[in-house]
């Protein structure tokens, strides 16, 4: 079937100590606590773990049922396991086992898939290679969002635009976001601004120009008007 969903790649490197590179063995230790978190935290959100990885998790929200607000629930969870598991938890009194994680919203092929001699629940589409695109291309501490879900989460978020990092020859720059933390008091958005739309104020010149008047004649009396 077809769905809309938000696909969450998060990876876990414990950060190296001056110019000692993280033994793998010890990399592994370091970070298996931190992941056997993120799969609880993924599935409190409502998200659900499709795949692990040595070093991180393949996750995806809105499917195979849907909330209404995926993509926001995506951004918490990407926002939590970085705060969470991640940078403020010193894996062992010496190293922070940091995070980066990548998130892609767009419709995907859901359903029971067959992988050699597995079958399970699994999604295929563009969001899949984007959301794994942006994950690579993050730096340690970093949530990375396609535009796609900035547009779905903007003003519940503080999010900044960056540069997105130079690519291949013959691949496009992405449009990059950064999500910062979520907004204390809820959704924040601009005035007529819903989705990332601005629409103009149509029709309305001989009103706002009253409004003005008005307001210019409280300030100047100091006192209300009707």
């Amino acid at each position: 079937e077809l769905r809309v969903v938000t696909v969450l790649f998060a990876t876990f490197s414990p950060t190296a100590l001056g110019d000692h590179p993280v033994p793998p063995d010890e990399a592994n230790r370091l970070i298996d606590a931190p992941l056997c978190r993120t799969d609880e935290l993924v599935r409190r959100h409502g998200g659900t773990v499709l795949r692990r990885f040595a070093d991180g998790i393949m996750a995806v929200f809105g499917a195979p049922s849907a909330r209404g607000d995926d993509a926001a629930c995506a951004v918490r969870a990407a926002l939590e396991i970085r705060d969470g598991c991640g940078c403020s938890c010193r894996a062992d009194g010496q190293r922070d086992v940091a995070v980066r994680a990548g998130l892609a919203t767009g419709r995907v092929v859901a359903g029971q898939m067959r992988a050699g001699e597995e079958t399970g629940y699994g999604v295929v589409g563009q969001a899949v290679t984007l959301a794994r695109r942006l994950e690579g291309l993050g730096t340690e501490g970093s949530v990375l969002l396609c535009a796609e879900t900035q547009v779905q989460v903007r003003g519940r978020f503080r999010i900044r635009a960056i540069e997105s990092p130079s690519t291949p020859p013959g691949d496009t720059r992405l449009p990059t976001y950064e999500v910062l933390d979520e907004h204390p008091h809820g959704l924040v958005v601009p005035p007529r601004e819903v989705l990332g739309a601005r629409p103009p104020m149509v029709g309305r010149d001989v009103e706002i120009a009253q409004l003005k008047a008005l307001l210019d004649r409280t300030v100047s009396d100091s006192s209300p008007q009707v």
